[in-house]
């Protein structure tokens, strides 16, 4: 999930350079950052993670709602590697088995999981949690396997700080969505997709949303960094343009 997470977010980077890239001006650039998107690509496929692809995906979506032609090269460059890809798999006679096992691994238990956590908030604890040091974990006799966490950080967000804790998150990303969109208006998406896809990518995997040692490691600064920039640079211009 970490190396996924890392190539998606890479990937997002260079797709968003090609799109502001002008190809009369700054061809050996434009090249330059379509290799970086199709490495970056590359390595996300190989993670066979689900929560990282969505957050590429998502990513896209967001420039092709905003950037629309300009993001053509790179839709482009990332259909013909995931093309090639599964194609290069398939010649080794591993490509079917790597998109069926995509697809056969369905929830991967998570829905269950969700459901367990779900199950112990009841009354205080659901409003106010069960507490920031709680381990949130699910032992082994529970599912037959030991669970590290509830691969959500929303879900661990309310596990450990109730609806209140899960609320002030909610306003934080709300806040940090609210000027990733001023900014993507105003020319600059780079922040509404990364936050967007990182939003969609930790619905369905990482640990806690505020501490740097939880499973995936990453789950604070792909929420938090991207809501800080967008927050500080609307912050910035208005100041500038007052």
């Amino acid at each position: 999930v970490l190396t996924g997470l890392l190539c998606a977010s890479g990937g997002l980077i260079a797709a968003w350079k090609v799109a502001g890239t002008d190809p009369a001006e700054s061809k050996p650039w434009r090249w330059f950052w379509l290799a970086m998107l199709v490495i970056n690509l590359l390595g996300l496929l190989a993670t066979q993670s689900r929560g990282p692809m969505l957050m590429f995906v998502v990513g896209i979506l967001v420039f092709v709602g905003i950037e629309r032609r300009r993001i053509i090269p790179a839709v482009v460059a990332s259909g013909l590697t995931v093309g090639a890809y599964f194609g290069l798999l398939t010649l080794a006679s591993a490509g079917q088995e790597a998109a069926v096992d995509l697809l056969r691994r369905g929830s991967t238990g998570r829905l269950e999981i969700y459901g367990w956590f779900f199950k112990q908030m009841s009354g205080w604890e659901a409003l106010f949690g069960r507490g920031m040091a709680t381990t949130a974990t699910v032992a082994e006799e529970e599912f037959g396997w030991f669970i590290h966490h509830p691969h959500s950080v929303y879900l661990t967000q309310f596990y450990l700080t109730g609806l209140a804790g899960a609320f002030l998150l909610a306003v934080l990303l709300a806040s940090g969505l609210l000027a990733a969109m001023k900014l993507a208006l105003a020319g600059e998406s780079l922040w509404l997709a990364l936050l967007a896809g990182a939003g969609a990518a930790l619905l369905i995997d990482g640990g806690h949303a505020f501490s740097v040692f939880s499973v995936a490691r990453l789950d604070v600064f792909l929420l938090a960094v991207p809501a800080a920039m967008a927050v500080g640079r609307v912050r910035g211009r208005e100041v500038r343009d007052p």
